[in-house]
């Protein structure tokens, strides 16, 4: 590919001075021409006058236009940064190059599959990745994607295409050359839902915006290569892309609650439910991606959880123990409370590249993960443990244990939180605090992945990786009886910390941030916008 060279730059300044003196007066228009190699976007033959203000044949019928053309229709356009623009009209790319240069959003249609083959790739490799291209009928527009603030036609029609009209938002601009052999260059300011002002400049030269006539003669032969052809143009009718394009955005999870939803569906023995999906447990994670192009993307994972529960129960008072009631009085009650409190904060990141050129597509890389976690236990009982906690039992005077609430304290535990036992104890747990934990694994995954809808895949995903993880000291307080004479304290003990060491593999991101034996296959789901 030739070359961007200081030499370039300057003509480009000289361009740009040139069509100032023309009376293009937008300094960000200039810029955007000063900026976009036009050089790049010709026939090597034509190079030498790449920045001469003359249009160039490109191929298919079609030219790259005048720059004081690109211009004056860009000027007209009163861009905004951020703007959602159509441009009919692809052609070789230089239009569009300039439309990305001014900070909008572009999306561009264009009706020679040749063209629209080559600049799609074409802009990407030079920097131009943000465009979304189509390929498809210019007077239809893109429906699906409407409203759009502006837009350009860089065709010149004979009269104004209804359905683009349509598909500009009120107070919006269109700009399209009108007539047959020479047109004039039109404004049009949506003012209303069915209203517009007119306003025309001077006479251009345009090739024809053409119609979708060819596929139409062909409708029979497309009935039988529908399928191959839909593989290469890989948009749906309504003109939407297949496969993720630079700059979406995804969302990636697992399939199978989804699936489960909609076989219940037809599951006239099976209560149908909603479909669930847990948020980074042993088989269900959910990773983001960002796509830089259309082959590659950076994916990414964050988990940031906190949790603090009190749960409580109540006990006899056993400062009641040994006094006499009538019914209906009654011994009366104390609270015991445990309080657990949890936080975990994991991150990951990673890089995927793809493969493939139809609804199959391929994919492969690589993810760095780190994690921290912490948590701890406190215990609050009702009933005192003391060295003089007595009471008269049958005139005689003996010793008590409280009574006192024992929980299930195991976070993995299905009773976790609830009630193990009620009883007299000599010994009870007061705090329990482990170290934080703390974790680092790097992963390798490939992938394969098929788009049943626009944008939406159904695959599945295998990895192989390592990570290593260690937990501190932590401490842990228990109250307890005994000693002669009787004596009550509360002591403290060490928790050990422990390390681990694994390489494995996963299914499906098995268990993405911390230890799994082995993941669990299934498929998985991915949303494209």
């Amino acid at each position: 590919m030739e070359k961007d060279t200081y030499r370039h730059k300057g003509l480009r300044r000289q361009l740009a001075a040139l069509l100032k003196e023309k009376g293009i007066s937008s300094p960000e228009v200039l810029k955007a021409i000063e900026t976009v190699p036009r050089h790049l976007f010709l026939n090597s033959s034509f190079i030498e006058r790449a920045y001469e203000d003359i249009a160039f044949p490109i191929g298919a019928g079609q030219t790259i236009s005048r720059p004081h053309t690109v211009a004056f229709q860009t000027e007209l356009l009163k861009l905004k940064r951020g703007d959602k623009v159509l441009e009919i009209g692809t052609g070789s790319g230089y239009q569009t190059s300039v439309l990305i240069e001014m900070g909008v959003k572009v999306y561009s249609i264009e009706r020679q599959k040749a063209l629209y083959d080559v600049t799609k790739t074409f802009l990407p490799s030079i920097g131009y990745s943000s465009a979304k291209f189509f390929y498809g009928d210019g007077y239809k527009g893109l429906p699906v994607f409407a409203p759009f603030d502006k837009i350009i036609i860089t065709a010149g029609a004979p009269s104004i295409p209804n359905d683009l009209l349509n598909q500009l938002k009120v107070g919006g601009i269109m700009v399209i050359p009108l007539g047959d052999t020479v047109q004039t260059m039109t404004l049009l300011n949506k003012t209303g839902e069915n209203t517009f002002e007119k306003i025309e400049y001077g006479e251009f030269k345009f090739v024809p915006l053409l119609e979708d006539k060819e596929k139409k003669s062909l409708l029979v032969f497309s009935f039988f290569t529908a399928t191959s052809l839909y593989a290469q143009d890989l948009t749906s009718k309504k003109g939407e892309p297949i496969l993720p394009e630079a700059e979406d955005w995804a969302i990636s999870m697992n399939a199978d609650p989804i699936l489960e939803f909609i076989g219940n569906s037809f599951n006239s023995s099976t209560k149908n439910k909603a479909a669930n999906t847990s948020w980074l447990s042993s088989s269900h994670t959910v990773i983001g991606k960002k796509f830089i192009n259309e082959k590659s993307a950076y994916r990414f994972m964050v988990r940031i959880g906190y949790v603090n529960q009190t749960f409580k129960n109540m006990v006899v008072n056993d400062a009641d123990n040994g006094t006499a009631f009538n019914f209906p009085d009654k011994q009366g009650q104390v609270e015991d409370k445990y309080k657990h409190s949890d936080f975990n904060l994991c991150i990951g990141a990673g890089k995927e590249w793809r493969r493939g050129k139809t609804r199959l597509q391929g994919y492969y890389g690589a993810d760095i993960m780190i994690w921290i976690g912490s948590s701890k236990d406190e215990f609050h009982y009702g009933n005192t443990m003391s060295a003089d906690n007595t009471i008269s039992t049958s005139g005689s005077s003996t010793t008590s244990t409280p009574t006192t609430t024992v929980w299930y304290t195991n976070p993995d535990s299905v009773g976790f939180g609830m009630v193990d036992s009620v009883g007299s104890v000599t010994s009870r747990n007061v705090s329990y605090k482990p170290g934080m934990t703390f974790g680092i694994g790097v992963r390798g995954f490939i992938g394969v992945e098929y788009f049943i809808l626009p944008k939406i895949s159904i695959g599945a995903e295998y990895g192989l990786g390592l990570g290593y993880q260690m937990s501190g000291k932590g401490k842990s307080q228990v109250q307890e009886q005994g000693g002669t004479p009787l004596q009550v304290a509360t002591l403290d003990y060490e928790i050990a910390g422990s390390s681990k060491f694994g390489f494995d593999t996963d299914m499906n991101q098995g268990r993405i941030f911390g230890f799994n034996n082995s993941g669990t296959g299934s498929l998985k789901v991915t949303f494209h916008f």
